[in-house]
């Protein structure tokens, strides 16, 4: 659901952090937990070095155009959306 509420609190609703996995033929893989800036979520404000067994326990970082983001959105929400 969409909409404005003029009680929002940013701060009740901080941005979940993200993971980037660095693959490299041979070489380990480096897995990355990334947070992005709360206003724009454009931006990364911070990143950190993680252990690979924490790999999927957050989002994967990328970004999607309109049509992809439809596209995933409808998917992600069944036939009957």
């Amino acid at each position: 659901m969409l909409g404005h509420a003029d009680d929002w609190d940013l701060g009740a609703w901080p941005l979940l952090e993200f993971e980037n996995r660095l693959v490299v033929e041979g070489r380990p893989d480096v897995l990355y937990a990334i947070q992005l800036d709360d206003e724009t979520v454009s931006r990364e404000v911070g990143i950190r070095k993680v252990d690979l067994s924490e790999a999927g326990r957050r989002p994967d970082q990328g970004l999607f155009g309109t049509l992809a983001a439809a596209v995933h959105l409808r998917e992600a929400l069944g036939p009957h959306a």
